[in-house]
């Protein structure tokens, strides 16, 4: 099961489990809104909103239909409001033959990053653009946890300046993607900093607030990056 907060509406909590419901719920007064059955075993969701067009999409990643060869698929559930009779509308966006376990998104939806094991895809949309262009890349390492940062702007004009991108190593290595979006366009390829590592892998990973510095957990031990260049050990008792 699965949990994320409406990014349209802070009292509307999103709930999607591994029999392929997805429901939308009234988390303070514990009502149920509305419920979609999407026929295929959800594995994880992010939840997007667009204000210009009042859309909220839910980007996930679910099992294909009768799959037994460890099929994915990524599907995007636009949802058009959050009145007692939504409009739900889903869309296959990408097949892939490996499994996908990991999903993050930016509140926009113009970038979305889904992780197997050893595999990192990213999906970038342009604006204006409905299409989305696919981009894979290995991570050998193994991906354990992943997680995204805003990088606001300076100026008035625009409210994004880009997107950070940390991922949380299977062999306990911490890498940080800064500007991933201009990142993959580069012909050498994705290349991150490597800043840390626990001992075995990274059991959860996350920005802080104004993005300095990354909480990592190994079971007790947290490992937070400051500035992201310098550590500092804090022991959780």
């Amino acid at each position: 099961m699965d949990l994320k907060l409406s990014m349209a509406q802070e009292d509307i909590l999103f709930v999607a489990d591994s029999t392929g419901h997805i429901s939308q719920w009234k988390w303070r007064e514990g009502t149920e809104i509305s419920r979609k059955q999407l026929n295929r075993s959800i594995r994880g969701f992010a939840a997007t909103f667009d204000p210009v067009a009042s859309i909220e999409t839910l980007f996930l990643i679910a099992d294909t239909i009768q799959s037994e060869d460890g099929q994915s698929c990524v599907l995007a559930v636009g949802i058009k409001d959050n009145t007692e009779s939504p409009d739900w509308q889903v869309d296959i966006l990408r097949y892939t033959d490996i499994q996908l376990r990991h999903i993050v998104a930016a509140p926009s939806g113009r970038q979305i990053f889904a992780a197997s094991e050893s595999t990192l895809l990213l999906g970038l949309r342009e604006r204006r653009e409905t299409r989305i262009r696919w981009k894979s890349f290995n991570f050998p390492q193994g991906v354990a946890c992943i997680t995204t940062y805003v990088v606001k702007a300076q100026t008035s004009h625009r409210k994004y300046a880009g997107l950070d991108l940390a991922i949380g190593g299977k062999d306990g290595s911490i890498w940080i993607y800064e500007n991933i979006t201009l990142l993959v366009t580069m012909p050498q390829g994705l290349r991150g900093q490597k800043k840390h590592w626990h001992r075995f892998a990274v059991g959860a990973i996350k920005y802080s607030a104004d993005g300095k510095s990354i909480p990592s957990r190994f079971e007790l031990l947290f490992i937070v990056l400051t500035s992201r260049r310098e550590l500092s050990h804090i022991r959780w008792a």
